[in-house]
């Protein structure tokens, strides 16, 4: 049986210059995804997630960049803020 649109935009591994090429051409994919599902398809891709603010409230976090992390900022349950770090 065929791959759905969305299994083949998710395929395989992922690194960060892939990711940072698809943000500049098509904009950042996890804006305005809901919560769960930025975290899913992010750690499908094997990349850990760390949500650094909900809700206006802004979580303590260490400043260790990790270029293989996603920082989610969620607003109303929807990301609003995505980056690597």
């Amino acid at each position: 049986m065929g791959k759905s649109t969305h299994e083949a935009e998710f395929e395989g591994p992922v690194h960060q210059l892939d990711w940072s090429l698809m943000v500049m051409v098509y904009g950042n994919p996890f804006i305005a995804m809901d919560e769960s599902e930025a975290t899913g398809a992010a750690e499908w891709q094997g990349y850990l997630v760390r949500i650094i603010r909900r809700d206006g409230d802004y979580f303590s976090v260490d400043s260790e960049f990790n270029p293989y992390r996603l920082n989610l900022e969620v607003d109303a349950g929807l990301v609003t803020h995505a980056y690597f770090g």
